[in-house]
């Protein structure tokens, strides 16, 4: 009820607004989206010489989203909020966990499992402002700030591993996962002394979320005709701050706080066509990329000195939306 007195109150804001600024100064748009999001989110444990990687998780991120933005405008300032979230519990693709055990040869990749990724929860929430400067009646640049904030949640419940550091392999030395002494889960049945039972042995599941917080400079490139229109962004990340909890089912809890600078670009093309004076169509493409960045590891609530952790991201999203030109 409460959101059906939002959306009515909004609504009824729109004549005030319309009286405070001339019509022809002030634009407001509202754009229902779909969007499908492609990518992977890598969660790292680094050695204590912080040389070399430890341990590595490769979550999918393969959702999708939907959401509105809201794109208001007075004279050459612009100001756009953007919400979307995902459809929940979902495969969106595999979770692949890859360790380096051997303290000797840390090229040695001795543990290797993989099995399907769902999403739990997903949002985005963002806010944009830019200033246009026009050099033509059909050209804009326009330097541009924005501020993000995403979470990502994930379960790995079920998966098939193969274990070749000692402790688990057939001769009790280190292996490589791939090697014929590796114990494979889930394992052929066993004897086990101490049940004194043969069993037969499962890998336990994983789940993970990710808090990120985000800000953006950049420029936009708009390309303006009668009806149509066309931008490209660039985008660098001046400041990114992460916070990153995996949970292994029966086991340990990792917490990682990473923070650093200028680690993440992002590039988009956005394409919009005018059908009527009031409804037009907008189709957007954008690419995230950039280094991994490094902090602290907590394990079970205690500070681990030595080890460092890490967290990096690639995503291809593309969305589709219908924008209703308000004024």
């Amino acid at each position: 009820m409460k959101k059906f007195s939002f959306i009515f109150l909004f609504f009824l804001t729109f004549p005030l607004f319309s009286q405070i600024f001339e019509s022809n100064d002030f634009h407001l748009s509202i754009e229902p989206f779909l969007s499908y999001s492609r990518g992977t989110i890598d969660e790292i444990i680094y050695t204590d010489s912080d040389k070399y990687k430890r341990s590595l998780l490769e979550w999918d991120r393969n959702i999708f989203l939907y959401g509105t933005g809201i794109q208001s405008q007075y004279k050459n300032f612009h100001l756009d909020l953007n919400f979307s979230s995902s459809i929940p519990n979902l495969k969106c693709g595999l979770m692949k966990d890859s360790d380096w055990f051997n303290n000797d040869n840390f090229s040695m990749k001795t543990t290797y499992s993989v099995g399907d990724n769902k999403n739990r929860n997903n949002f985005d929430i963002s806010a944009k402002t830019k200033f246009d400067f026009k050099l033509s009646n059909h050209f804009t640049i326009s330097p541009a700030m924005q501020f993000q904030y995403n979470y990502d949640s994930f379960v790995r419940m079920e998966a098939e591993g193969w274990y070749g550091q000692e402790g688990y392999s057939s001769d009790g030395n280190h292996h490589n996962w791939y090697d014929s002494e590796a114990m494979h889960f889930p394992s052929e049945e066993r004897w086990d002394e101490e049940k004194q039972r043969y069993v037969r042995y499962k890998l336990l599941g994983i789940k993970y979320f990710r808090n990120s917080f985000v800000s953006w400079f950049g420029f936009d490139f708009a390309f303006i005709l009668k009806k149509f229109s066309t931008s490209f962004s660039a985008f660098f990340s001046p400041l990114e701050y992460n916070q990153v909890q995996d949970t292994h089912i029966g086991g340990s809890i990792l917490k990682q706080n990473q923070t650093d600078n200028f680690s993440k670009y992002k590039f988009s093309i956005d394409a919009s066509y005018l059908l009527t004076e009031y409804l037009a169509l907008s189709f957007k493409t954008e690419y995230l990329t950039g280094n991994t960045i490094k902090g602290d590891l907590y394990e079970n609530g205690t500070f681990n000195k030595k080890q460092k952790s890490g967290s990096n991201s690639k995503e291809l999203t593309c969305s589709f939306g219908v924008k209703f030109l308000i004024f």
